[in-house]
């Protein structure tokens, strides 16, 4: 491979003082591996790009973190053994975590949007287990933990007597648009025990964001009228 060859020799022409152009030879070689398909090689690197402590330190270890997002969400898609697939998911979410370190300059919103971006990763876990005809419970548990990252960010992050959402930015308001919009299907799909969390969730977003896209106010308004049909047989759930 070209690509890796020249990363190599980046590497091994590098002074002991360019930790610079070493890590970028380095998370450059993560990245071609990842692209090729080698998740196991890429995830290699990126553990040890990270376990450099000059390396670690660096702007760029914040773009290894997320590539190390992808890489072990990956891994964890293709896992059958529950075990592994635990810990790949869980290693994403770490990463995500480390991520903050990085962004203790950017504006709130964008460092919440590390949140968010934990919850997707739950989301992907998800669908991957839904995907290999994995047991509804075990879905489902996925899908609860899920939906209570959002669930948490809402209440951490939702207007206040305040700061109502009239005063908020436009960026911490879309973050609380896409939390509702990704978390009111997820307590759906648990049925009839969560519906008055679906109702309540569900109605909150469709008063709060009236100019929201059309297909998401439409799935929200679908989860709300299967909520109420369930509600008769629906055990009250904690608020």
């Amino acid at each position: 491979d070209y690509a890796n060859q020249a990363f190599e020799k980046a590497i091994r022409l590098a002074s002991s003082n360019q930790t610079t152009v070493v890590a970028k030879a380095r998370l450059g070689q993560a990245k071609s591996a990842w692209k090729q398909g080698s998740l196991a090689e890429a995830r290699e690197a990126l553990d040890n790009f990270l376990a450099n402590p000059k390396m670690a330190k660096m702007a760029i270890a914040a773009d290894a973190n997320f590539m190390l997002v992808e890489v072990a969400s990956e891994q964890g898609r293709a896992e059958t053994d529950a075990t592994l697939r635990g810990k790949y998911f869980g290693a994403a979410i770490g990463a995500l975590k480390k991520v903050r370190q990085y962004w203790r300059s950017k504006p709130a919103w964008q460092q919440d949007q590390l949140d968010l971006l934990s919850g997707d990763v739950l989301v992907d876990r998800m669908q991957a287990e839904e995907k290999m005809g994995l047991p509804k419970e075990v879905v489902l548990e996925t899908c609860g933990r899920a939906a209570s990252v959002f669930q948490v960010f809402l209440q951490a992050h939702g207007p206040t007597e305040a700061v109502p959402l009239d005063k908020m930015q436009p960026e911490q308001i879309r973050n609380l648009e896409r939390a509702y919009e990704t978390m009111v299907p997820l307590f759906s799909r648990m049925g009839a025990q969560q519906a008055d969390r679906v109702i309540k969730y569900g109605q909150e977003y469709l008063d709060m964001f009236p100019n929201a896209d059309v297909a998401a106010r439409t799935k929200i308004s679908n989860c709300i009228n299967q909520a109420r049909a369930d509600m008769p047989t629906a055990a009250p759930s904690n608020p």
